[in-house]
């Protein structure tokens, strides 16, 4: 049977999966469909069906392949035709090309309205947004994600033009690494506060940076549809103010994530989340949100009250560390502002206390790698998990050898029927082992290791599906920018009898 004979719609379905299969960081590569396209050249019948997949996701700039391999940029020098232009529903946006150089946004303001399948749009820019690009942005009916990267927001106010979206549901904010030194802060955070009041009513989704909102302002607004609230980079500036004030307002959240980063720029004392105000009583935060599911905090203090006052339908926990990732620094003797982890003191508490929650999920950041007594902790009081990550505090640093044997790890696991995920800090020795500080595939004796460690705890726990080690970010691998990221496996089983095939999937 050829490919052609296949009724269209069964065509559709292989394409659709061919572009999960396949699909990388489009930040990182965008032609992640570039395979599609020798298949689309081939008849009538496989282009029409390749068409929608190739021009799924558009930029209004240019990515091509140099003859040595190398990737250039160019700006788009003229819009799709409607012929393409139909297909697109995800729109990537810049200000500025390779060198640098300022885009001409007009011929783009013209065309938005023209996408009829528009639903999202990321804009990374390096000037304010023009009123104009985002009052045409939202003369889009089907437009309902907008994403701001390395976002300023001084000059002159865009709640105005904002207030012109009626059915934007989720939005998306975040400053980058690092920012120029000339944005008007003061003016910026009044700005996004006109912002949001004008956006509030439809949203059900919104992530900012700390360092681009205080917790007045989203205390102050009326958020009755937003289900998800994510705070990034660093702990806002401004008045501190209990967290059950700050999410007082938002009656149908069901995620909140505190996912604050650790600084080396600012002296700063860490903040407590959960305290009285005033002498006057702060009500519990379970009482604020009872329905909330899915809670993650970062560099929170461990005798932070919020921990006694974590909602009772909560299915999804976890404690991280995250800190900012600056590549080649030297941070070895760096003491980082409101970098909080978690103690054996401290993470027996709080395997403790989630062990009254009906949790799925739970992710811990350790002081030290993973004990068998923590693993026995954590089975004994979280049996219906199906993930579980456990990451040691600044395990790129930490060169340990193996202290315990894997068996002893696995050993407690066995009694997680349901986990599917496990993600684990293991102490494998030295994290640069060919003194290799870009490339991660030059570390040879670390992989070999990984791949043995792998492939154990495939045989000791049937019930896995994915197992994932925690391994050093030295540069930026798949865009991700985390000092600390997971070399993931996949595990497939074949027949009873027959040993499990571990095979490497991706970093993440």
């Amino acid at each position: 049977m050829s490919l052609t004979s296949l009724h269209v719609d069964v065509l559709f379905v292989i394409f659709d999966y061919l572009v999960l299969m396949f699909a990388e960081d489009v930040v990182k590569w965008p032609f992640r469909t570039k395979y599609l396209i020798p298949v689309s050249e081939t008849c009538r019948t496989l282009r029409t069906v390749a068409i929608p997949f190739l021009f799924r996701e558009a930029y209004n700039w240019k990515r091509f392949e140099t003859k040595v391999g190398q990737c250039d940029e160019s700006p788009v020098e003229s819009v799709w035709p409607p012929s393409v232009g139909q297909f697109i529903r995800k729109l990537h946006v810049r200000d500025f090309d390779e060198g640098h150089k300022p885009i001409d946004m007009r011929a783009l303001e013209l065309v938005l309205p023209k996408l009829p399948a528009l639903n999202h749009i990321r804009f990374e820019l390096i000037a304010p947004p023009p009123a104009d690009l985002i009052s045409s942005a939202a003369a889009v009916s089907t437009l309902d994600t907008i994403e701001f990267h390395k976002a300023r927001f001084d000059g002159p106010s865009l709640a105005p033009t904002f207030s012109r979206f009626s059915h934007l549901q989720s939005f998306a904010m975040s400053i980058g690494l690092s920012r120029t030194g000339n944005i008007n802060l003061e003016q910026e955070l009044e700005n996004i506060k006109g912002i949001l009041s004008s956006i509030a009513g439809t949203l059900v989704e919104l992530e900012i940076s700390g360092d681009l909102v205080e917790m007045t302002t989203l205390s102050t607004i009326s958020w009755p549809c937003l289900r998800k609230l994510v705070l990034t980079d660093h702990i806002p500036f401004g008045k501190t103010i209990p967290l059950t004030s700050m999410v007082g307002q938002m009656p149908c959240l069901r995620t909140l994530g505190l996912n604050f980063t650790a600084v080396v720029k600012w002296d700063l004392m860490p903040i407590i989340f959960c305290f009285d105000l005033d002498d006057v009583s702060s009500p519990p935060l379970s009482s604020v949100l009872p329905h909330l599911q899915v809670f993650s905090i970062s560099n929170a203090l461990p005798e932070d009250p919020l921990f006694d006052q974590l909602p009772p339908n909560l299915e999804v926990l976890r404690v991280l560390a995250l800190r900012d990732h600056l590549p080649g620094y030297d941070y070895r003797q760096q003491q980082w502002y409101s970098y909080s982890t978690l103690n054996d003191t401290a993470a027996f508490r709080v395997i403790e206390i989630a062990g009254r929650l009906p949790l799925v999920e739970l992710a811990l950041n350790l002081e030290k790698a993973p004990s068998p007594s923590i693993l026995e902790a954590i089975a004994a009081s979280c049996p219906n998990l199906r993930v579980l990550e456990l990451e040691e505090w600044r395990h790129d640093i930490h060169h340990i050898e193996p202290q315990y044997p894997l068996a002893s790890l696995i050993r407690p696991l066995l009694q997680l029927q349901h986990l599917r995920d496990l993600r684990l800090t293991l102490e494998l020795g030295d994290q640069d082992d060919s003194g290799a500080h870009v490339w991660p595939f030059a570390r040879t004796r670390l992989f070999s290791r990984m791949n043995a460690a792998a492939q154990e705890f495939a045989e000791g726990l049937p019930q896995l599906h994915y197992i994932s080690f925690s391994y050093w970010n030295s540069s930026k691998y798949n865009g991700i920018l985390r000092n600390l990221i997971w070399y993931g496996y996949g595990i497939y089983r074949g027949k009873p009898g027959e040993p499990p095939f571990v095979k490497f999937l991706d970093f993440f």
